[in-house]
């Protein structure tokens, strides 16, 4: 009887001492990853993704970002806000800024054509951003992806909406309201005309 009582405690010693292992290892997994991550946000602006091989999407960057972004490659900038240049941050860089103010509350025919048709004339690869990477990046590139890639609207609303890109749909419902109701074979003949 002792026997197999020591053999049921020691039974579940070694479970106890498993599952300790288990959670101490995924503590420093998550712990690694952790450090790596603040690494890039040093090096890359938060919500920073690839959109094609000539677009990336970003919030704003730091001017040791825009460093770096310029070592990755980068040579053209479209900035979206509204009073915020980079035109300091890209001194002694090879890129270009273009700053096109824009509201994401008062999204335009007029101010898209003028963003794409910068966006089709401009040295690749190119970064878009605003403050967020969030609102007028996300509209931008919905309307690329519409016109460049020919995605349907409801794959770019579908994009849109992703929480990774952060969408703030509550304060801006305007943006996905344009896009369903663009005219995007106007929007693409101006652009390429």
């Amino acid at each position: 009887m002792i026997n197999r009582t020591q053999q049921v405690i020691a039974h579940f010693g070694l479970q106890i001492a498993k599952r300790v292992n288990i959670i101490l290892l995924c503590c420093l997994i998550f712990f690694i990853s952790s450090c790596q991550s603040n690494i890039n946000s040093d090096l890359i602006p938060n919500n920073f993704y690839q959109v094609s091989n000539d677009v990336y999407r970003s919030e704003q960057p730091s001017l040791k970002q825009i460093k770096q972004l310029d070592k990755l490659g980068i040579k053209t900038i479209i900035n979206l806000r509204l009073w915020h240049s980079d035109r300091d941050k890209v001194v002694n860089t090879g890129i270009t800024e273009v700053w096109i103010n824009m509201r994401a509350g008062n999204i335009s025919d007029k101010k898209i054509i003028q963003i794409l048709k910068t966006i089709k004339n401009s040295p690749k690869p190119i970064l878009i951003h605003c403050w967020h990477g969030s609102d007028r990046t996300g509209v931008v590139v919905a309307m690329y992806r519409l016109i460049f890639q020919n995605w349907s609207k409801h794959q770019v609303i579908d994009e849109l909406m992703q929480p990774e890109f952060g969408h703030h749909y509550n304060i801006y419902p305007n943006i996905k309201n344009y896009i369903e109701n663009v005219d995007v074979e106007q929007i693409r003949h101006a652009v390429f005309e």
